[in-house]
């Protein structure tokens, strides 16, 4: 398939009439309906490409279940094929969530509208975050229906591992897990985002799931020590646990459980 882009101005239109597509039930058709949606605004050009061709991604369709195979498809797909720039557009996510409409249909379903409810608010809201990037700065990438499964990938690919998946699929597990590791300000420093997934996940081998509240505070505390620390030098090395990213994160980690219980990692 050759990856195409909304075009700005029909993006415009699309992000305009979110309500009102809502309203109308477009959210709630078992088929896309962008391309009736462009001809019915006389914009049947609505999208162009760059003519990067790849091969199409077929996406598992289930629930939170899927999204390490999600993930792992499509990077594979494009992570040699279109540039960090590229994938930062919002304009190539958008086109594709209306476009892969079974994936998006199943992952992330809209609620039929019911006239007025506070219900409705709530699609809107989610439509907007799901399909389009509304979310608040800094966590519109990782909100986004199948930006979030290419982003992922991105940020814990680990290309010197023998099992480069390892830290993804750890990543999607679950979905808690994911949003505290990704609407973080640390997770844009890949090596530290890559050593405190290591250490949960070491941990939770040796010992047992970490609580929600526990890996949490764990998050805010790297995100907090975050602020005060140089990040630059957190490179790549083997072994894993041996990188001073995973050292920062154990410490980290450390302090966290003996904050709150006798167990230490």
């Amino acid at each position: 398939m050759l990856i195409h882009f909304i075009k700005y101005s029909a993006l415009d239109l699309l992000t305009n009439d979110i309500e009102s597509n809502y309203i109308n039930g477009m959210y709630n058709r078992s088929k896309s309906w962008i391309d009736d949606y462009f001809k019915g605004k006389n914009v049947p050009n609505y999208s162009f490409s760059f003519g990067i061709e790849v091969p199409d991604v077929q996406f598992e369709v289930g629930n939170e279940s899927t999204d390490f195979v999600n993930s792992k498809k499509i990077y594979d797909v494009f992570m040699n094929t279109i540039s960090p720039a590229q994938a930062s557009d919002p304009r190539l996510w958008v086109l594709l969530a209306h476009t892969h409409w079974d994936y998006m249909k199943g992952r992330w379903p809209i609620d039929p509208p019911s006239r007025g409810s506070t219900k409705d608010k709530d699609m809107i809201s989610k439509i907007g975050s799901r399909y389009f990037f509304q979310a608040s700065m800094g966590k519109a990438f990782v909100r986004h229906g199948i930006a979030r499964l290419y982003w992922g990938a991105y940020l814990t690919y680990d290309k010197e591992s023998s099992e480069p998946y390892r830290m993804t699929q750890y990543l999607f597990k679950k979905q808690d897990t994911f949003v505290q590791a990704t609407e973080h300000a640390f997770a844009r420093n890949k090596p530290l985002l890559l050593g405190a997934l290591r250490v949960l996940s070491n941990y939770e081998n040796d010992y047992g799931a970490l609580s929600r509240e526990k890996i949490r505070s764990f998050f805010i505390r790297l995100n907090e020590a975050g602020g005060l620390t140089v990040f630059d030098w957190f490179t790549t090395t083997t072994p894993e646990d041996a990188t001073p990213a995973y050292k920062f994160a154990y410490n980290i980690l450390r302090e966290v459980i003996s904050n709150s219980g006798p167990s230490s990692p």
